[in-house]
């Protein structure tokens, strides 16, 4: 692969035709958010590629996250862009992603680490909307904000890292699809995974809101005073029946 084409690889991201589709009704409390930097910033500088093509090529993004709630996250919300490497003067390009694909991941020494769950979405369970264009190595490129319902719940305990990876999932290597860059998250970095399996650290956190259900899941420490608490009632009632 030529250097300038590697580099841009690196950088942008691949990826295909966006479909769109009505998302089923969820809960529509947020419960993390790092708002994207687009449109306020008018570039893309901060984007970077994740995508997986059929060649088994691949480049995977990661971020990393932490509730204050625990919850129970059936919507993600990010933001990307389409860029057309091998024709620049293509672009704005036409997307065409397939489908993307959503893994969490649990925190392994501040690494991804086994994935705790993973869904491809498309049609239905997506809504794709343009939010105008901006510019990346000189080109006009479009931006489109995601928003996919999970088929299955996250469920996400509180005060607790997590990692998330969405990727990009087409039959064409060109354009290049990038995941852009939020305002603020957990720690102002991203993680890109390369075809060889490293991990490169990237400026700034990604564009990413989860919502869903706060508090849906009781704690193990709510569980064991709710478990002690029905056990002093149940003695309670054996020793008013013993009198």
């Amino acid at each position: 692969m030529p250097r300038r084409i590697f580099r841009v690889l690196m950088f942008l991201g691949m990826g295909g035709g966006l479909v769109a589709g009505a998302a089923r009704p969820v809960a529509a409390d947020i419960v993390y958010d790092q708002p994207a930097a687009f449109p306020s910033t008018g570039s893309f500088n901060g984007a970077w590629t994740s995508y997986d093509f059929p060649s088994g090529t691949s480049y995977h993004v990661f971020d990393n996250f932490r509730l204050t709630s625990t919850a129970q996250v059936n919507q993600v919300n990010w933001q990307g862009i389409f860029y057309d490497y091998v024709t620049p003067g293509n672009n704005p390009a036409t997307p065409n992603t397939n489908a993307f694909q959503i893994t969490f991941y649990s925190d392994s020494k501040g690494l991804p680490g086994a994935p705790i769950l993973s869904e491809t979405v498309s049609g239905a369970n997506l809504t794709s909307t343009s939010v105008g264009t901006g510019t990346i190595i000189g080109a006009t490129v479009p931006a489109f904000n995601e928003q996919a319902t999970l088929p299955t719940a996250f469920a996400a305990l509180a005060n607790q890292t997590y990692w998330v990876s969405i990727i990009s999932k087409s039959a064409s290597e060109d354009p290049l699809w990038a995941w852009t860059g939020g305002i603020s998250g957990l720690d102002h970095a991203t993680l890109q995974q390369d075809t060889s399996g490293t991990y490169f650290l990237r400026p700034n956190d990604r564009a990413l809101t989860l919502s869903g259900n706060p508090a849906a899941i009781p704690e193990p420490s709510s569980i064991a005073i709710l478990s002690i608490g029905l056990s002093g009632l149940w003695i309670a009632r054996r020793r008013a029946r013993a009198k």
